[in-house]
Parts: C-alpha cells; structure tokens; sequence
C-alpha cells in the first residue's frame, strides 16, 4: 500500500480514537523535540508525493502520517525506510525515494520542544471526520500542521482556528 510493501493503515475516525490508542504516547512527547523527517520524493517530476506517508522522527521513533481517501491514519514505526519503494507496481515510471527534511520552512521547528499536541476534526456532529494534528512548539507562533488535504497528506507552518466546523483538541493528560 502507498508504494510500501506489507505496509497497513491504523484508521483513527475521531480524536476520541486519538486520545483511547495514543494518548500516553504523545504525553510522553512534550518537551521533546522532532528530530528529522521524511516524505516520499518523486524523482522524475523532482516534487514530493503527497499521497505518500510523512514520517517524523522523534526520539528513537517514526511517526507515520497518511491520508487515505478521506481518512487518516498513524502508525509508529511500521515503515522501513531502507525499503524500496513502488507506487502500485508503476516501478521506473514513478520512481520514488525517502527525502529527509526537504523544506525549508519545516526545518525551522527542527529540534524546538514540543509544547502541545492537538487532533483536528472537520465538519458538524454527528459528521465529523477526523483529519489530523498539529504540534505546537516553544518559542514558534505557527503549529506544525499535517492532516488530509482530500486524499492527500497536508504539511504546513499553520494553526487551525477552531470554530463550529474545526474542532481542535488538544490530547493531554
């Protein structure tokens, strides 16, 4: 799946789901820091594959991102970067390969401690749909922001402001 072999998805369908699965995980995150990540790289059209997972390492570990359709899921350390990848048996046609922290205005949260996790849910209830996080950071206005852009992975400096269709939750204790 998403040119990863044996690789499956962990569907989360709200930040209830979050908080039951994940909870002491991400707990036990704040005050760490990201230390790299990475995003499937098309090599022939040089641009990242936002159908691809987002992988951030954080302390030993791999938090994997994807959307899927319009669901989103996470896993942690499931995928195997030195694995080769082929996006649904288009092998040369689509080459792909792991770039390790490729843009710039990612690259400035690198290393900065992580203050807050939060879920994000879109839509009115009882129709929300679960969509993603955001990592609030020490000393940084804008959140690291990675959710379902509609079938495809969204990452972005950007804090959600919540209203009666964006619920933010913050995932703590």
């Amino acid at each position: 799946m998403l040119g990863i072999e044996k690789y499956e998805l962990n569907y989360l369908n709200s930040c209830d789901d979050v908080i039951k699965l994940h909870k002491q995980t991400f707990n036990a995150l704040i005050g760490k820091s990201i230390d790299s990540y990475f995003v499937q790289w098309e090599k022939n059209e040089n641009k990242w594959n936002e159908d691809g997972p987002i992988i951030i390492l954080i302390d030993g570990k791999q938090y994997e991102f994807t959307a899927y359709q319009l669901e989103y899921s996470l896993t942690i350390n499931k995928i195997d970067l030195s694995d080769p990848l082929d996006w649904y048996g288009s092998g040369d046609e689509m080459p792909l390969e792991w770039k390790k922290n490729t843009f710039k205005s990612i690259n400035s949260i690198l290393n900065k401690p992580i203050t807050k996790i939060y879920g994000l849910e879109y839509g009115q209830e009882p129709n929300s749909h679960f969509v993603g996080f955001e990592l609030e950071f020490d000393g940084i206005n804008d959140c690291l922001h990675i959710s379902n852009g509609l079938d495809c992975n969204t990452m972005k400096l950007h804090r959600t402001i919540a209203d009666d269709r964006n619920k933010r939750i913050e995932i703590k204790k």
